[in-house]
């Protein structure tokens, strides 16, 4: 059996230990009960929160195998058209990113070069399909790929949050087995259960696992957004920690991207 594929199904099944009282027993916390329609609405009602732009100036702490580093990520988006994310080191932009519906495009410029390719290519570094919806719902906190048209699972937690998953508890016992090859969603919400704190992602498949936690977040114009996010990153590759501390943020001020490849680039090999 695949070691990788077995950790991923215990590390997700983990997440969800079954309470077994009304009242609080130690260090598990009981919520009141809610039915899974009523936490359908609430993933629902985020989901579709409607915004035209977004801007933070992000302090981003990267961490892998092999290097560990610190950057500032300037990230706009213009909603359902593009998105653009400017890594400076030192007050000075190195990489220039803009994501489109189709294609990903960016400019180093310690290098150079410019590299142009469709937006799928990112499933090479991360073993998931990620949309430009996608991107911008990460990047503001909302729920990731989120279809009120599906059927979810509500599953009991002794953490004090409710979840909300899209596979039943039974399913899940499936991936150690290898039995289970479709992508896993889990939304885990707050104890009131009117916001969303983190995000699980697997693909037994790609034998990949991705986990959003949005620690703290800040109330802007109505928009409760991400203040200090989480992402852990479980792959074949290895392991991915990002620590996001969002600074600088405004939503619905006009924003516009600027992004010019030069023309003594070449082709980033």
């Amino acid at each position: 059996m695949n070691q990788l594929i077995k950790y991923l199904g215990i590390a997700l099944i983990s997440l969800f230990m079954v309470s077994c009282s009304k009242s609080t027993i130690g260090e598990v916390v009981v919520l009141p009960k809610k039915k899974s329609k009523e936490l359908m609405a609430v993933l629902s009602e985020l989901s579709n929160q409607e915004y035209d732009y977004f801007y933070s100036k992000i302090a981003t702490k990267y961490k892998d195998s092999t290097q560990s580093v610190s950057f500032k990520l300037s990230a706009r988006v213009i909603a359902d058209t593009a998105t653009n994310a400017l890594i400076t080191f030192a007050r000075i932009p190195f990489i220039n990113i803009v994501l489109t519906e189709d294609s990903i495009t960016y400019t180093d410029k310690s290098k150079k070069c410019y590299s142009a390719e469709s937006l799928s290519s990112l499933k090479e570094q991360f073993a998931v399909d990620f949309s430009l919806k996608n991107i911008e719902e990460l990047l503001i906190g909302l729920p990731l790929a989120y279809d009120s048209k599906k059927k979810y699972f509500q599953l009991e937690s002794n953490n004090g949050n409710y979840i909300m998953c899209s596979h039943s508890k039974r399913d899940l016992k499936k991936i150690d087995k290898g039995q289970l090859d479709a992508m896993v969603l889990c939304y885990t919400l707050s104890k009131d259960a009117s916001q969303l704190e983190s995000i699980s992602l697997v693909r037994p498949r790609e034998q990949t696992e991705i986990t959003i936690d949005y620690r703290e977040r800040q109330l802007i114009d109505g928009y409760l957004l991400p203040k200090k996010v989480g992402v852990r990153i479980f792959s074949a590759q290895g392991e991915v920690t990002i620590d996001m501390d969002y600074k600088k943020t405004r939503i619905n001020q006009i924003e516009s991207i600027h992004f010019i490849i030069p023309e003594n680039y070449g082709v980033c090999e």
